[in-house]
């Protein structure tokens, strides 16, 4: 299995794209934002997909960046105090 960031996939698909290889450059239009590829010479994708999946961790809140989902927080009392809120403005 060979896994690689869109950054450094993309270089390789645009050279093997003027190379002249029609099917490699098919996937071009998708690679955007945050994209991961991952190659294999397995027929069983659901145990590759099981083992991706299985090796997944949580990344932490990044200033600045946009939640994938909605999320709602409740009104009410919560235990921090206002100050802690001054850098968020």
């Amino acid at each position: 299995m060979l896994v690689g960031k869109n950054t450094v996939i993309r270089p390789i698909i645009l050279e093997e794209a003027e190379k002249g290889n029609k099917k490699i450059a098919r996937l071009l239009p998708h690679i955007k934002e945050n994209v991961g590829f991952i190659f294999t010479n397995s027929d069983d994708l659901a145990g590759v997909r099981d083992l991706v999946t299985k090796n997944k961790v949580p990344a932490a809140a990044r200033s600045g960046a946009i939640a994938p989902a909605d999320v709602h927080i409740p009104a009410g009392p919560t235990p921090l105090d206002p100050g802690m809120f001054a850098d968020c403005a």
